[in-house]
């Protein structure tokens, strides 16, 4: 294939499912193509992972931030310009009006009904993309993301196409941790992602001191950072869990995390479609997740996981009570599991089906 020139546009490039996607994506474009990543916000920590041949640059944040992308996409000329996120998305949008390129739009979850800012985001989306953005074709990164693009922003189906997310196989870690009987060992209970709203963490820390009274060797490991670690940390001592919980913090590579987890657990309110859960896969840790749209698509509960009626706080406790109590029941959900993985969320896979539809 002739070289093109990639411009990604990404709000943040710090930690998260979009951005640790895009990291894999340019890496692996880089190898024939000239890629450059633009962020808006944040410290681009995700940088250090990058080939050496790959141009970042922070855009910034601001008044002044669609002059300045439309300056450099007019200098620049990319063949391809990929957007990831809301704020990315929508000043793009702005800024491109009348460039030359291909654009698309990578949509990596499902517009929730929170704030009064949602909506007006979500206006935005279809007012752009049924005037400005008429040239932007979407990416869904699952079932539930095109159904959300092609219901709710009223995109037709020309203009959307499904291609799930999907991680590096080229290293399987390792089978699922065996907890000895009769060992003096934690069971470790592992999460991965921001600490926000959406990921349901209180629900998990409730739930949790009750399963501690019950069963004595649980500890829960969360990774990651975001608004609400104080109050998170606040709530696990209150309810006297401190001794159970240790938060760890924004990590770059969270594998060591993984290598040492019994169980993977999840708790969203909702997902577009959960990268965590195949990190866990590749990681052979058993996953325990809700039943909502995105997980549901690549767990068959009792197959490869188990699913719990989302923020139903029995079934999730009798859920995780059989996830625990069963090491050939864990060793076998990852096992099944990894073949999940491997057939159908390879990134190799992702980037052919990509460049089909780049210059499809």
């Amino acid at each position: 294939m002739e070289q093109i020139k990639i411009l990604h546009i990404i709000t943040t490039f710090d930690f998260g499912g979009a951005e640790t996607l895009l990291k894999l994506i340019a890496n692996h474009q880089s190898d024939n193509h000239d890629v450059t990543i633009g962020y808006l916000k944040g410290d681009g920590s995700l940088r250090s992972q990058l080939k050496t041949n790959i141009s970042v640059i922070k855009f910034g944040l601001g008044i002044s931030t669609v002059v300045t992308v439309r300056k450099y996409i007019r200098k620049k000329k990319p063949d391809i310009i990929h957007t990831h996120l809301g704020h990315a998305d929508l000043l793009t949008m702005v800024s491109a009006v009348g460039l030359k390129g291909r654009y698309f739009s990578t949509m990596h979850n499902i517009w929730f009904k929170k704030e009064i800012k949602d909506y007006f985001f979500f206006g935005l989306y279809i007012l752009f993309s049924h005037s400005l953005a008429r040239r932007f074709k979407y990416i869904a990164i699952s079932k539930t993301v095109y159904r959300h693009v092609n219901r709710n922003f009223r995109i037709p189906e020309n203009r959307v196409r499904l291609i799930y997310n999907a991680i590096d196989i080229s290293n399987l870690n390792r089978p699922a941790k065996k907890i000895e009987k009769n060992a003096d060992k934690h069971f470790n209970v592992l999460f991965v992602g921001r600490l926000t709203l959406q990921k349901n963490l209180f629900f998990l820390l409730e739930n949790f001191a009750e399963l501690t009274k019950e069963i004595l060797n649980l500890k829960l490991i969360l990774v990651g950072d975001g608004e609400l670690k104080n109050q998170l940390v606040h709530y696990a001592q209150k309810i006297g869990i401190e001794k159970h919980v240790s938060f760890e913090g924004y990590q770059a590579n969270p594998d060591s995390f993984f290598s040492i987890a019994d169980c993977f657990v999840l708790t969203s309110l909702f997902e577009g479609f959960g990268l965590v859960i195949l990190e866990a896969f590749r990681a052979g840790v058993p996953v325990l997740a809700p039943d909502i749209e995105g997980p549901k698509e690549l767990i068959v509960s009792g197959e490869n996981g188990l699913l719990f009626e989302s923020n139903n706080s029995e079934d999730f406790k009798l859920k995780f009570k059989k996830m625990h109590s069963s090491y050939d029941l864990r060793k076998n959900f990852a096992d099944k599991a990894m073949q999940t993985l491997t057939q159908e969320f390879s990134i190799s896979n992702y980037i052919d089906r990509l460049y089909s539809y780049y210059l499809n």
